[in-house]
């Protein structure tokens, strides 16, 4: 189990005492929108945390505004809204784990029930590894008639290594501090104020993130401590800031991380944030990163804000959804900025596409990148290429973890890295008097299961592909042989 520790707590069943209504007067003055049937929109994030070894705790945070639920004014002549929150993980058409909670809200006067005032809550759940959908389903408590419901598309959920350096998703927060109340926001003596949105700029200049270590040595014969950074990427993995690393004592093997940075100079637009953790006893490394934005009305036209707006009220309609804003980089890129994006899809451009590349010019280039990834969105109907920002995000990461004599995304496990996606698991071996250095990448839900093997012939951190049983790809069933130090 995680050294970590979260509260259980929810708002005591008394405050339902609070919806007593007052006069008839009174309650015709406070319902906004009673009996009528209307969405309710709200926003939802989720992270993954451990919670044993084969099991993970998925917590979901959602964002509803006070402006899209119908409040009573009680005998105290409080106003009272709240909500109800039904979480169920599908997997297939079987229901595999569920909850459902309420959440209630306060206010003194109508004035305070603003589109601006946004209540937060949380949910927990435990769940095995496998493929999921996630349906939530956001009733208003005042109107039977208001609800919001929101369908994921299908996610794997994976455990946590057991046995080696991991670090869990990133928890996005309006605010963090040490709290020793029970409340569904605390979490390791943290109080933990979650945004579901990832929003940040006018009015909220510091994003504050919330993260958890896995599996620190602290074997007491080793070094002990352990080196954190934070880098923050642009929408087309371009890196943007990148802070000193913090070198910290393992107090345990499992341990809370908070942060908080000023965005403030950082332009509208689509981030992401990295947190690498480097385990300075056994060398280990580990990363996670989460997406986030920045939006300021500075720095848009009126016509950009306008279609801005209307793309907004959209997704309202569906009931759930998150704002932001693609990177659109391609009109001011130098042309030898666009050729080096291009060669980082050398992998997935077709022969005559690389032809074309060759004949352009700038404007031309211009234009046919972003026809290039149009093509390869596989959601066309949202903002956001989510193909590309994938494919970036891993170019990023293999000039980042396998980039020496040459750039990481031009090595063996770059491009394989780049073609399959991550892998499903890594096996690694050091060197030793008997072997070379070498891993092994395991594939599960490719072509049935395929592995990827590597060797560092040479020696020096690039390691090779010498084997793999993927179709098209290296074959050599005696690949042992490029083991051996004397070969």
């Amino acid at each position: 189990m995680c050294g970590c520790k979260r509260a259980r707590w929810f708002l005591p069943a008394l405050l339902v005492l609070l919806l007593a209504p007052g006069s008839p007067a009174q309650q015709q003055q406070a319902q906004q929108s009673a009996g009528k049937k209307h969405i309710v929109p709200f926003d939802v994030d989720f992270a993954r945390f451990r919670s044993s070894d084969s099991t993970v705790y998925l917590e979901s945070y959602l964002w509803v505004s006070r402006s899209k639920l119908d409040y009573k004014q009680n005998k105290s002549g409080k106003y009272v809204g709240g909500f109800s929150v039904d979480v169920k993980v599908l997997e297939g058409d079987s229901i595999v784990n569920e909850a459902s909670w309420r959440r209630y809200d306060l206010a003194d006067s109508l004035s305070e029930i603003t589109e601006s005032v946004r209540i937060p809550t949380v949910g927990y759940l435990v769940l095995k590894p496998g493929k999921y959908r996630i349906l939530i389903t956001v009733r208003d408590l005042n109107n039977p008639l208001a609800q919001g419901q929101w369908l994921s598309d299908p996610v794997r959920i994976d455990v946590f290594p057991a046995d080696s350096l991991a670090v869990s998703d990133i928890e996005l927060a309006t605010n963090i501090r040490s709290s020793e109340e029970k409340s569904e926001f605390v979490k390791n003596g943290l109080f933990v104020q979650p945004n579901p949105t990832g929003l940040y700029g006018t009015g909220m200049q510091v994003m504050y993130f919330y993260s958890e270590i896995y599996n620190l040595d602290t074997d007491p014969g080793k070094d002990s401590t352990y080196s954190i950074r934070y880098r923050i990427l642009d929408g087309d993995g371009n890196q943007v800031r990148a802070y000193p690393a913090k070198v910290r004592i393992k107090k345990a093997n499992a341990i809370a991380d908070v942060g908080g940075l000023n965005i403030i100079s950082l332009k509208s637009g689509t981030y992401y944030l990295f947190v690498d953790v480097t385990d300075n006893g056994t060398g280990e490394q580990a990363s996670s990163f989460k997406k986030f934005y920045v939006f300021r009305k500075g720095d848009y036209t009126k016509e950009q804000l306008a279609q801005a707006t209307a793309t907004a009220d959209k997704k309202a309609m569906t009931g759930a959804g998150s704002p932001g804003t693609d990177a659109q980089r391609y009109d001011v890129m130098t042309e030898k900025e666009l050729d080096k994006e291009f060669d980082y899809c050398r992998y997935i451009a077709t022969r005559q596409e690389r032809k074309i590349w060759k004949k352009l010019d700038l404007q031309g280039k211009r234009d046919f990148i972003k026809k290039f990834w149009a093509d390869r969105d596989q959601t066309p109907g949202t903002p956001e290429n989510e193909f590309k920002r994938d494919y970036l995000m891993r170019v990023e990461m293999a000039n980042r973890n396998f980039g020496g004599f040459r750039e990481g995304y031009k090595t063996d496990r770059g491009r394989v890295l780049l073609m399959y996606g991550r892998p499903d698991e890594i096996e690694r071996f050091p060197f030793s008097m008997g072997h070379r250095a070498y891993q092994i990448w395991h594939y599960y839900s490719i072509q049935g299961g395929v592995d990827f093997i590597f060797v560092d012939k040479r020696e020096m951190g690039d390691y090779e592909l010498v084997h793999s049983n993927a179709r098209g790809e290296m074959y050599d069933p005696d690949w042992q042989r490029w083991l051996d130090p004397n070969r």
